[in-house]
């Protein structure tokens, strides 16, 4: 790998995958000190598994915005920086991504940014308890 992080959550395998930064590989199955970044990624993938709770049903493969009032969801996503919504809708295009996705990424993104890992915690446990 490139050792630069990442993440993945799949809704219908119910999984969530935390590429840590510097690690060798991901078949090594070792941990390594977890960085900003990859706590970073965490708090990005569990904001997708809110946004598959809040629509009823955990791994059905359907996501769901948090704010699906467009003025909240700009002015919340507005609290990144613009270069770096420039440049995850640069990148998410250039992999074909719909409006959709775009939504959705952006705000996962903005979530990870500005919103604390206890508070993304108490949205799992409160948005996704009875799914």
């Amino acid at each position: 790998g490139d050792n630069t992080g990442g993440g993945s959550y799949n809704s219908l395998y119910r999984t969530m995958v935390i590429c840590q930064d510097g690690k060798a590989s991901a078949s090594s199955g070792q941990q390594v000190a977890w960085t900003e970044n990859d706590m970073d990624t965490l708090r990005h993938e569990a904001h997708h598994v809110i946004q598959d709770c809040i629509d009823g049903t955990l791994g059905d493969g359907n996501m769901t915005p948090v704010f699906t009032d467009t003025d909240q969801w700009k002015q919340f996503v507005s609290k990144m920086p613009q270069d770096k919504i420039d440049f995850i809708i640069e990148r998410y295009r250039s992999m074909g991504a719909d409006n959709h996705l775009l939504y959705l990424e952006l705000e996962a993104f903005s979530a990870a940014h500005v919103v604390s890992a206890v508070n993304i915690a108490k949205g799992v446990d409160k948005v996704c308890a009875s799914r």
